[in-house]
């Protein structure tokens, strides 16, 4: 055989040449996979980094933007409409920017889509704006319309009522008229607070009637004069009414189309956006995971061939083979048990004892890998760590930010105590269910404390006064009045009376001023003090 032809010097060369060539092939190997792996890391954490960045800054602008939107349908005032306009345009300039952040052909296409789903958003939403200023327009001639009718019938049943012969049958119908005009105006009001189409029949009703009981003759010119002024102002309140009352039905349509159909549709592009980028994350993931695998199998593969290696020339000359091979064999075998460390010691200059250099080389080359190999293991673990760290500082933040929200309302409903068994609650801005009963529970708990006689509440910063509104401005009167002190409210503005009149509750308690000084002047003579003009 050839291979029995061939020097010890040569077989050994052989043997450990193939050897020393299939762990350099490994170690290259592992390196270029190792290197490759990090790289795909790095790309994939850019990305993806970004488009959930996007992602999640389009659903919170989306988000936002459909919050003051709401507010601004809820509260149509210029502020609000202001604030929605300006959060539009970060939304659109979010939507923009996107468009270089996203690399994913169908991220891109998504954010095309939501662009054009945005444009329609804002044209939907600048013709609802509309709207609602025709409606605020309309409502003001509205009242102005009613006011001047119910003024001229008043002057007309003055001027009647001073003339020389006035006849009972046609006072009577002005009083009839008067009647009905209340109700009209009574309609009108509920129409306006309520916004419910089927309201406006009661006013049109009253007006109708107030019509025929108008249209009586009367010899005087100027009072014949003064009703034709009454009549034309209620077609015309009429005509007002019909047209305020198919504003509403369009304004329903609109808002419904604007926040759920095409706020919905937002919200799902911005979703969508942000789903596919924890997809592309998760896939990509897993096919990192596949390809870790698989280094693994093909290191696992190129480790047993190069012990197989080892193994059949380590059987092929053990004959030609002295007690340093013998050496070598043993220490082969450490190695293959997992002591890396393993050294063999021989003063042999010739070929064996190259060999036994060469064995040397490559156990410490094994040991080194091995280090490497765990130290990134400890790496690893470290970042798992940090990242662990990390979540539970963002839920510590978020449960701080929770709590810090709760103490920002209840410091919003002040209580002060003005005068010795005075208390005072100053409130501003607008009053839901939950304020309402912070609120509550705050003037009670000043009420014990400070054993207060009277407490001055003051709406005149509260924006808009609903029927809730005014159910627990009476409840939070009633329960004062439990613990032995008096209410007095102060900045009663008209629809606040209209709305307090409307709730059909008993007013024979409430104790009410204009401003906040007579507010103090009388809880001060209440208590025995006086106070000086300034």
């Amino acid at each position: 055989m050839l291979w029995n032809n061939l020097h010890l010097r040569i077989r050994i060369l052989l043997g450990y040449g193939l050897i020393i060539a299939l762990s350099a092939a490994l170690v290259l190997f592992l390196l270029l996979r190792t290197s490759r792996l990090n790289a795909q890391i790095r790309e994939l954490s850019a990305e993806v980094t970004s488009e959930a960045a996007v992602g999640i800054h389009l659903t919170a602008q989306v988000a936002a933007t459909q919050q003051l939107i709401d507010r601004y349908l809820q509260q149509p005032v210029p502020d609000n409409l202001h604030a929605a306009d300006a959060s539009l345009a970060l939304l659109a300039t979010a939507v923009d920017d996107a468009r270089t952040r996203l690399v994913d052909p169908e991220q891109r296409q998504r954010r095309d889509n939501l662009s054009g789903e945005l444009l329609a958003y804002q044209d939907s939403f600048r013709r609802l704006s509309t709207l609602l200023a025709t409606q605020r327009a309309t409502q003001t001639n509205l009242n102005t319309t009613l006011s001047l009718t119910t003024t001229g019938l008043n002057i007309a049943i003055s001027n009647y009522l001073g003339s020389a012969t006035p006849d009972q049958q046609v006072l009577s119908a002005f009083v009839r008229a008067q009647q009905q005009l209340q109700l009209a105006n009574a309609g009108s009001a509920r129409l306006i607070a309520e916004q419910i189409e089927k309201i406006s029949a009661s006013a049109l009703d009253g007006l109708s009637q107030a019509e025929s009981n108008l249209k009586l003759p009367v010899s005087n010119t100027a009072i014949q004069t003064t009703i034709n002024n009454v009549l034309g102002n209620t077609q015309r309140s009429r005509t007002i009414i019909t047209q305020y009352t198919s504003n509403l039905a369009r304004i329903r349509q609109q808002r419904n189309t604007l926040l759920n159909v095409q706020g919905g549709q937002l919200n799902r592009l911005t979703d969508a956006i942000a789903g596919a980028a924890l997809d592309r994350l998760t896939s990509t993931t897993n096919e990192l995971e596949r390809q870790g695998e698989q280094t693994q199998q093909l290191t696992i593969v190129a480790l047993i061939v190069t012990l197989l290696v080892t193994a059949v020339f380590s059987w092929l000359l053990p004959r030609t083979m002295t007690k340093p091979l013998l050496q070598l064999v043993d220490a082969t075998k450490r190695l293959n048990q997992g002591d890396y460390g393993v050294v063999v010691t021989t003063r042999d200059g010739s070929e064996i004892g190259q060999l036994a250099t060469s064995f040397n080389q490559m156990s410490t080359a094994l040991s080194h890998e091995r280090d490497q190999v765990l130290r990134q293991q400890g790496a690893l673990t470290q970042q798992n760590q940090e990242l662990e760290h990390t979540l539970a500082e963002l839920q510590a933040a978020t449960a701080a930010r929770a709590q810090l929200a709760i103490v920002v309302r209840r410091l919003s409903v002040p209580v002060l105590p003005i005068l010795e068994q005075v208390l005072l609650i100053p409130l501003v801005g607008e009053i839901d269910a939950e304020r309402a009963q912070i609120v509550l529970e705050r003037l009670l708990d000043g009420i014990s404390t400070g054993r207060a006689r009277i407490a001055i509440i003051d709406i005149t910063g509260v924006p808009l006064v609903d029927e809730r509104t005014v159910n627990w401005l009476l409840q939070a009167t009633s329960a004062a009045r439990l613990m032995g002190a008096r209410c007095i409210l102060v900045g009663i503005g008209p629809e606040v009376a209209q709305a307090l009149v409307a709730s059909g509750a008993s007013l024979a308690s409430l104790t009410t001023r204009a401003d906040l000084r007579s507010a103090v002047e009388y809880a001060a003579r209440g208590n025995g003090f006086t106070l000086t003009k300034s």
